[in-house]
């Protein structure tokens, strides 16, 4: 099942008897724990028929004959197992799982790993967990995808933010999705905000709107010498909050999708931020890079790239310190 479709079936009131949330994405995970705590109980009930338990604190014995008591004053109970990858011996639920009590709503939530499948009686466990109850494999979001999940985030508190805003927000904080609504939860917090623009995002999270990332590649994509290197020389004056790894990542990604639009004839913005995986609000950007930096170019640059992440991240030696790199990579882009 889809993350939105469990969600809806939460909500409905629609449980199984038992749930198995795992994967890389915490965020997801947490979302869905949260919605059964929510909705699983009434507030009056919760009391004694809600169980939050930890994998580290517990064992299987102790955990099982929770699940089998009887719910008290309501038709259900929640036990929930937070960190479940920690759980010793987790194959001897399986035992539970091939006649769970109906009244418990077991919810195992295993994070940030893939399902181990060593010994028979693992593979017999997620067997029973897949024909008992419900499955959800919670993913990390392409990069790519961010952006999209970010505007959906703020439509669904009935709010707008512009393109330019979103890109900003996962410039600073990445993919981390539970930092991201983090942080939109406290751009919320501001009453009779309609629009997120990238005024509110300086004044709410801290991010200076000359002097990012994202302006960076734009003056790049312009081949606007001067003002890269202007902000080139913020970032090197405030390096705990503009890593070289961060800005070498986003230049890698811009150079990447521009060789790949050289290799894909197309000047519509549709189309061709479709081919990208990038809003169409940022296609002219790349458009007018494609102008600037021929093929030969780009593969020259790429290669830099390469080079100045191994040297910092000392994959490859170097005397070289960040803010030396940081110009080197500069001067290669701009000699072309």
């Amino acid at each position: 099942m889809t993350f939105s479709s469990l969600q809806k079936n939460i909500k409905s009131k629609q449980f199984s008897n038992c749930y198995l949330f795992f994967g890389s994405e915490e965020y997801f995970i947490d979302q869905l724990c949260k919605s059964i705590e929510k909705h699983g109980l009434e507030e009056e009930h919760k009391a004694f028929n809600l169980h939050l338990l930890y994998g580290h604190q517990i064992e299987v014995s102790q955990l099982v004959e929770r699940c089998k008591q009887f719910p008290m004053g309501s038709d259900r109970q929640i036990v929930i197992l937070k960190e479940a990858q920690k759980l010793k011996q987790i194959e001897q639920l399986e035992s539970y799982l091939k006649s769970p009590l109906p009244s418990t709503v077991l919810v195992l939530a295993y994070k940030n790993e893939k399902l181990p499948i060593k010994t028979k009686a693992l593979k017999a466990l997620w067997k029973s967990l897949k024909e008992k109850g419900t499955v959800f494999e919670s993913k990390k979001l392409y990069p790519n995808q961010v952006q999209s999940w970010i505007i959906t985030q703020v439509k669904e508190n009935k709010r707008e933010i512009s393109p330019k805003a979103a890109a900003l927000l996962q410039e600073h904080l990445g993919e981390n999705l539970t930092s991201l609504a983090k942080a939109l939860e406290k751009i919320g917090l501001s009453p009779n905000l309609n629009l997120i623009n990238e005024q509110v995002i300086e004044e709410q999270i801290g991010i200076n709107k000359e002097y990012n990332n994202f302006e960076l590649q734009k003056a790049i994509a312009q081949a606007n010498r001067k003002k890269a290197f202007q902000i080139a020389q913020y970032f090197i004056g405030n390096p705990n909050k503009n890593p070289l790894i961060l800005t070498v990542g986003i230049l890698f990604s811009f150079f990447s999708k521009l060789l790949i639009l050289h290799f894909n004839q197309t000047n519509d913005k549709i189309k061709g931020a479709q081919l990208l995986k990038i809003s169409p609000f940022f296609f002219n950007d790349y458009a007018l890079a494609k102008s600037k930096y021929d093929i030969r170019s780009i593969l020259t640059i790429i290669r830099k790239l390469k080079e100045i992440d191994h040297k910092s991240k000392g994959l490859k030696p170097s005397t070289s310190s960040s803010n030396a790199l940081l110009n080197e990579l500069l001067f290669c882009i701009f000699s072309r």
